[in-house]
């Protein structure tokens, strides 16, 4: 078998797993000790590409009614969940790893930054660097936690907790350091060359 994802929802967890039934694919739901979360997995290794596929499509929208008719076929829309409290900092440390959060949380209290003092304050700390301003080396990748608006943050964190959670339960903090830090600099280098210091974000 193979681990797909870990999900706080038990209810929504539940819908994938039907969804998948059926189209005759086979997942099971696991929960860790005292059902902080509920970890997906596969059991025919062949069908990863496409259920990575469908888990894809099911994280963008996975209230579509077709994942609750999946349900209703299967005869599963009843059945009885206990539910936590999961957003509390004991699940998020056990959900995720420091660097995760650590990114989630300092791209927060940048955003709030930018609210209080607006875009070009903050940009005169964190922008990508002028022609004169390369002494200054934390500018090669604090363009990467610079969001300009709600939507612009709550799509990039969704994603960075989502796949950088993952990155970092499975392979550990310093490959995602390094996963960060590289893909930080070569993308933001990439946008500055068509849009100057002007860009910011965590899929820049």
């Amino acid at each position: 078998m193979i681990h797909l994802i870990s999900i706080a929802n038990p209810r929504l967890a539940q819908a994938f797993i039907d969804y998948m039934a059926m189209q005759n694919i086979v997942i099971e739901m696991r929960a860790e000790p005292q059902e902080k979360f509920f970890d997906l997995w596969l059991h025919d290794e062949n069908k990863f590409d496409q259920v990575q596929q469908e888990l894809k499509l099911f994280m963008q929208d996975p209230l579509n009614s077709r994942y609750q008719a999946a349900s209703w076929q299967t005869g599963h829309i009843d059945k009885k969940f206990g539910y936590r409290n999961y957003l509390t900092v004991d699940y998020l440390k056990k959900q995720s790893g420091p660097l995760t959060i650590i990114v989630f949380f300092l791209s927060i209290l940048i955003y709030i930054w930018i609210l209080i003092s607006g875009n070009d304050a903050v940009m005169a700390y964190l922008a990508w660097p002028s022609s004169t301003q390369y002494t200054e080396i934390w500018r090669i990748f604090t363009p990467a936690l610079l969001h300009f608006s709600l939507m612009h943050i709550l799509f990039n964190l969704i994603w960075w907790w989502y796949l950088g959670s993952q990155v970092e339960r499975q392979l550990g903090t310093g490959k995602l350091f390094v996963i960060a830090i590289v893909s930080a600099l070569f993308s933001n280098w990439g946008q500055s060359l068509f849009s100057g210091s002007a860009f910011g974000g965590l899929s820049a």
